[in-house]
């Protein structure tokens, strides 16, 4: 249950980040794609709580993009803010994706 909501936090927190960006900067690109990640990536929380197959991959897969995306704008202008946060708020979210349940690691006797 913890997935789909930090995922589910993420997708809000990209959401208003392009929301706020547009705002600040008037920035159209970023109101774009912060709405195409973020609808995705809610899309992808909905899925897990339902079960479905591959939205834990598809969810995986945009915040490594994420993740990606914002490293290289922290280190082509080397600000914290908004990429360098951005970029470990998608670490820290691929690290709950990543986690696994006690009773599904395998067990070697």
């Amino acid at each position: 249950m913890l997935k789909p909501i930090t995922l589910g936090i993420y997708s809000f927190i990209i959401m208003a980040g392009g929301v706020f960006g547009f705002v600040k900067a008037h920035s159209l690109p970023s109101l774009i794609m912060s709405s195409v990640f973020g609808i995705l990536l809610a899309l992808c929380a909905l899925g897990m709580l339902k079960k479905v197959r591959y939205s834990f991959v598809a969810a995986q897969i945009l915040t490594s993009v994420l993740f990606g995306f914002f490293t290289y704008r922290y280190f082509l202008k080397m600000q914290f803010m908004p990429a360098g946060m951005i970029a470990l708020l998608s670490l820290a979210t691929l690290a709950v994706l990543s986690t696994k349940k006690q009773s599904e690691l395998k067990h070697t006797n």
